[in-house]
């Protein structure tokens, strides 16, 4: 009995209190947003991962512009009455989900504006889309905060094509 007890609490002291060791690569990938229309939920908006800084690691992406971004991706076709949901994880490991931007650029376009959303509650936001026809690229950017000083970031993109009924 000893030993098991000895055995629990070494198993404890090596994994520590945050659970077990993850990769960097394994906590990005749960940052990874859920994006779907209201009242439509099986229709699902996929994004690409974009830039990011977690943990000391960093990548940064740089897309063709809306343009080439949107032509490569099969949109997911709206009214623009419609809204989109993003769910979005608020806690990975010991980093908590701190702050959300949400920027949009018409296919013919390079600025970027920002979108229109509102939060709903904790990990949930309601998007507006823009209300003329038009092939849009979204680009959701996640801050997490470890502490006082440690900040980290994700970047997503993801498009959607807004059509009349």
């Amino acid at each position: 009995m000893k030993k098991i007890v000895i055995m629990v609490l070494s198993l404890l002291v090596l994994v520590g209190c945050d659970g077990p060791p993850m990769s960097i690569e394994a906590q990005i990938k749960k940052t990874t947003p859920e994006i779907s229309i209201i009242g439509a939920p099986d229709k699902k908006i996929k994004s690409e991962r974009g830039s990011y800084e977690w943990a000391g690691s960093a990548a940064m992406v740089d897309f063709a512009g809306p343009e080439g971004f949107l032509n490569s991706q099969t949109l997911v076709q709206v009214k623009p009455t419609d809204k989109l949901l993003l769910k979005i994880p608020t806690k990975v490991k010991s980093v908590s989900l701190d702050d959300i931007t949400l920027e949009v650029s018409p296919k013919s376009g390079k600025t970027l504006e920002k979108a229109a959303y509102k939060k709903l509650e904790s990990g949930k936001w309601e998007v507006r889309l823009a209300l003329e026809p038009g092939q849009y690229m979204y680009t959701l950017k996640t801050k997490y905060r470890k502490n006082m000083d440690e900040l980290y970031f994700v970047e997503y993109i993801f498009g959607v094509e807004i059509k009349n009924d």
